[in-house]
C-alpha cells in the first residue's frame, strides 16, 4: 500500500513541479507542495501504514513456507487449519512491516525472513500485539561477528535494545531452524529476549537456583557450551529457557514439569 501512495504523491509532485518551474503556472506551487510533503510523510511512515494496510488485508502465508515450518515445528503441525490459516497471516505481516537487511548481501533470502517472524509469532501467540513493537530492524550476516556493543569476541547474535535491531548470523540461523534437536536457535534466543524487554514479564514462571543444572539435564548442552556456540555470556537464564521450553519438549516435560505447564500457560500454547 505505501508503495502505491508513494508512487501516486511522487508522480503529483513531478507533474505540479514541472508545471510551476517549467511552464511558470504559478498557483501549481501549492498543491505541489503538498504533495511534496505528503510523499516525504509517507516515506518516513510507510511500515506503519503498510501494517494497518495489512491487518485489515492479511496476506496468506506462502506454501513453501507452510510446507518449511510443517517440517521443522511440531506446535504449527498441532494446529488446527483455521489457526494455521491465523498463524501464517501473522507471520506474514510481520515479514511485511520489518525492515531486513542484509550486510554484505545485495538480495536476502525469503525464507530467512519468515523463520525470524515464526519465532516472533509462536512467542506472542495469545497477544494481540503480536509484532513485538520497539523491535523493527533485523540484520543478517553472512557470518559471526563484531559490533561496537561487544567488539573483542565474534558472536551469532545480539539484541540491540537502544535502537531495536536484532542482529543474527545466517548460517547458525538456520542451522538451529531446520534442525533444532540439534542446534540451538539464535533466531529464537534472540525473539526470545526482544519479547522479554517488550512486554510486561512479571508473570514469568519462577526460575529456581538449580535452572541451569536442569537446563543441561533437559538439553544435554552445558550453559558453557551454549555460550561458546552464540559467543555471548548468558546472566539471564529466561531466553534458554524458553529455548529449551520449546526446542526440547519432551525432555522438558520429564525433568521439570511444573515448569513446562507453567510457560504454556504463560505464553497460551494450549489455547
Amino acid at each position: 500500500m505505501s508503495r502505491r501512495l508513494l508512487t501516486i504523491f511522487g508522480a503529483l509532485a513531478l507533474v505540479f513541479g514541472y508545471l510551476f518551474l517549467g511552464e511558470d503556472i504559478q498557483y501549481m506551487m501549492i498543491p505541489a507542495g503538498i504533495a511534496g510533503l505528503l510523499f516525504i510523510v509517507t516515506w518516513s511512515t510507510q511500515y506503519k501504514i503498510d501494517g494497518m494496510w495489512y491487518e485489515r488485508h492479511p496476506p496468506e502465508l506462502d506454501a513453501s513456507m507452510q510446507k518449511l515450518f510443517e517440517k521443522s515445528s511440531a506446535f504449527y503441525r498441532n494446529l488446527t487449519d483455521e489457526k494455521k490459516k491465523k498463524f501464517g497471516e501473522r507471520v506474514s505481516l510481520y515479514v511485511i512491516v520489518k525492515e531486513f537487511i542484509g550486510q554484505g548481501q545485495d538480495k536476502i533470502a525469503e525464507d530467512l525472513k519468515y523463520m525470524v517472524a515464526f519465532y516472533v509469532v509462536l512467542l506472542t501467540w495469545n497477544r494481540d500485539d503480536y509484532l513485538i513493537p520497539n523491535y523493527d530492524r533485523i540484520v543478517f550476516y553472512l557470518h559471526p561477528f563484531l559490533t561496537p556493543h561487544h567488539n573483542e569476541d565474534v558472536h551469532t547474535y545480539e539484541v540491540e535494545h537502544t535502537d531495536g535491531t536484532i542482529i543474527l548470523s545466517i548460517k547458525e540461523l538456520v542451522m538451529g531452524f531446520l534442525s533444532p534437536d540439534k542446534y540451538y536457535q539464535i533466531g529464537l534466543h534472540a525473539a526470545v529476549e526482544a519479547y522479554l524487554a517488550c512486554y510486561s514479564v512479571e508473570d514469568f514462571p519462577e526460575l529456581n537456583d538449580d535452572i541451569w543444572e536442569k537446563l543441561e539435564a533437559i538439553s544435554g548442552f552445558s550453559k558453557e557450551k551454549i555460550e561458546s556456540h552464540i559467543g555471548l555470556k548468558q546472566d539471564d537464564p529466561r531466553p534458554m529457557v524458553v529455548h529449551h521450553y520449546i526446542s526440547y519438549a519432551d525432555k522438558f516435560v520429564e525433568k521439570s514439569p511444573d515448569l513446562y505447564l507453567a510457560l504454556r500457560e504463560y505464553f497460551g500454547h494450549g489455547q
